[in-house]
């Protein structure tokens, strides 16, 4: 599964995503104020982790590896 890093210019901080699965299903990743990486699953809150490597491991419990265009 692929992430892609973009920038919010409202928030003014990276954050990373994915294209929908074949289930509709995307995977979005932001830094929060801790320092600490926030995993949302369908603009849903997941989890909380603490490295970026670890949320991106953990997305892929929810986001399929078969991916389609949005």
């Amino acid at each position: 599964m692929k992430f892609y890093e973009t920038y919010d210019y409202n928030e003014k901080k990276k954050y990373w995503w994915t294209q929908r699965d074949t289930e509709g299903r995307c995977a979005e990743i932001r830094r929060n104020d801790k320092g600490t990486f926030d995993l949302f699953v369908c603009d849903f809150y997941k989890s909380t982790h603490s490295t970026l490597q670890e949320t991106m491991d953990e997305s892929k419990k929810y986001v399929g590896e078969h991916i389609v265009n949005c």
